[in-house]
């Protein structure tokens, strides 16, 4: 009996999650700020240049597609390099040729795959990574 219990606890788990990330294409730091709907001060982070950051995962089992996830959890994002201001919303944007938020956006996607330990056995995380590319090219 102890032996099928301890069977079953350590079998690998997966993980399934999607998450929307900015990616920084250009040379420079960018500072990111995220205005998510259910706080009043954004989320700030720094993105290096060729990096990536992640901020909003979701377990695959409720997602939708990215612009949709997007336009659920945040009302805007806006992003500072070299004294630019990019900004994104559901209804405006500037600074950039295109938005995240409108429904012909084309996301980049990658997934990458990790194995997290935990009390007996691991459990196996798969990622699909949905990025923002902040390209010096698309910046007025």
């Amino acid at each position: 009996m102890l032996l099928a219990l301890l069977t079953i606890i350590s079998c690998n788990k997966e993980n399934e999650l999607n998450c929307l990330a900015v990616k920084n294409l250009t040379n420079n730091t960018l500072d990111v700020e995220v205005y998510y709907k259910s706080f009043t001060k954004p989320s700030n982070y720094t993105v290096l240049p060729n990096e990536y950051t992640i901020f909003y995962q979701n377990s695959a089992d409720s997602w939708i597609y990215p612009n949709y996830e997007l336009k659920k959890v945040c009302d805007s994002i806006v992003f500072f390099s070299l004294g630019k201001r990019i900004s994104f919303s559901e209804h405006e944007s500037s600074n950039f040729c295109k938005s995240p938020f409108g429904e012909l956006f084309e996301w980049d996607k990658e997934t990458s795959f990790i194995e997290v330990p935990q009390l007996i056995g691991f459990r196996n995380e798969k990622k699909h990574i949905y990025t923002i590319n902040i390209e010096e090219n698309c910046i007025y």
